[in-house]
């Protein structure tokens, strides 16, 4: 990957400053956006330009990271790295069944018209001492 776009991001990440970096499933290349400020901005009316972090909750706003400067590099993949790491999930039952009604819920939601498309995640924490960038 280029080395301008990881020395960004790790600059980005050391002023504790946001940042997002992707690549789409089996894309070619690796995006970053980068935030020049700390402020929290919210979406007003979707019209906005930036990356959108949607809650489930939809009494909840809408956090958005505005685009200040975008990069790009091209993805070559490399050997896989393994890092060990402790996951927990905690009560399995409970979070699969809290996860299948989220899931009927987005499904419902997008049958009545609410939304076209609902991407649905759920959190795993897990404990890596290794740089994330």
């Amino acid at each position: 990957m280029c080395s301008k776009l990881l020395q960004s991001v790790s600059a980005q990440y050391d002023k504790h400053l946001p940042f997002v970096v992707y690549r789409k499933p089996k894309g070619a290349i690796v995006k970053a956006i980068l935030q020049k400020d700390s402020q929290v901005h919210y979406v007003k009316d979707f019209l906005e330009t930036g990356f959108v972090f949607a809650p489930f909750d939809s009494n909840q706003q809408s956090v958005l990271l505005r685009m200040d400067s975008v990069l790009k590099a091209n993805y070559i993949p490399k050997k896989k790295t393994v890092i060990k790491t402790e996951i927990s999930f905690g009560d399995a039952i409970a979070k699969k069944e809290f996860h299948i009604k989220l899931v009927e819920k987005g499904i419902a939601k997008i049958r009545k018209g609410d939304f076209k498309k609902v991407v649905l995640s759920r959190q795993v924490k897990t404990k890596c001492i290794a740089n994330p960038v």
